[in-house]
């Protein structure tokens, strides 16, 4: 399968758009997330990252997206350590709700998998998953599992910061209560692989993609990069839009 994968966004609609409208011959396209918030942004802005989203991104069957940490804090609206992250503010949260709907909202995945390359926003580290998992499939359904009751639960749960499973947390190294951060927050440095699967993500801003000795890749380069992924096998080219 031929995959073109584009991380972090912020505000950068318009260059997603031609990055795809000139790599029309992918079968499946994943964004890896973090839509909303740039800096010294305003409330027109997430509004009109709220419209592409909704009308144009959830309603194209070929993409895959992927929550960020950025969007996160949007989405659950509780404004604490676990929840939030920077250019988090009320007007924009304010603007986004009357657009983006909890159904909106659940169409964002957390993690998906695709020839055998598991796809997130920040990067799903050892420490985080149990021991006993030691294969793709025992992984998917660890992951899945914590997203579901994350989705049962975010209201009367989340709003108060209890119950997060460590998937969600942010790690200390950020101002969050956990060791290390899940899938939307772990930093590129406190990274460690699983060596039963590759992994793509983003979330760390990288001069040029990071390619660890294991394989996984972090590749938020602020949208300078994106990636075609054949079969598994990636490759590098630079936006220059």
């Amino acid at each position: 399968m031929k995959i073109l994968v584009i991380p972090d966004i912020h505000n950068e609609c318009e260059k997603v758009d031609l990055i795809i409208e000139r790599e029309q011959d992918v079968d499946l396209i994943v964004l890896l997330g973090d839509y909303f918030d740039d800096y010294f942004d305003e409330p027109e802005d997430a509004m009109k990252i709220a419209h592409w989203l909704k009308n144009k991104v959830l309603k194209n069957p070929k993409i895959i997206p992927l929550m960020g940490n950025h969007d996160y804090s949007y989405r659950t609206w509780a404004y604490n350590e676990d929840l939030a992250c920077s250019g988090f503010t009320l007007y924009k949260h304010n603007v986004i709700k009357k657009i983006l709907k909890e159904r909106d909202w659940r169409k964002l995945k957390y993690h998906c998998i695709v020839d055998g390359v598991l796809y997130t926003h920040a990067g799903c580290t050892q420490q985080i998953v149990p021991k006993e998992i030691k294969d793709l499939d025992s992984l998917d359904s660890f992951l899945k599992k914590d997203e579901r009751f994350f989705n049962r639960k975010i209201v009367k749960k989340l709003i108060n910061g209890q119950n997060i499973p460590s998937i969600f947390r942010a790690g200390r190294s950020v101002g969050g209560g956990a060791p290390v951060g899940g899938l939307i927050w772990c930093r590129s440095y406190e990274f460690e692989s699983l060596p039963f699967v590759r992994q793509i993500f983003g979330h760390t801003v990288q001069g040029d993609p990071l390619i660890y000795e294991s394989g996984d890749i972090c590749m938020d380069t602020q949208l300078r990069d994106y990636a075609i992924v054949t079969n598994g096998m990636p490759e590098f080219k630079k936006t220059c839009i």
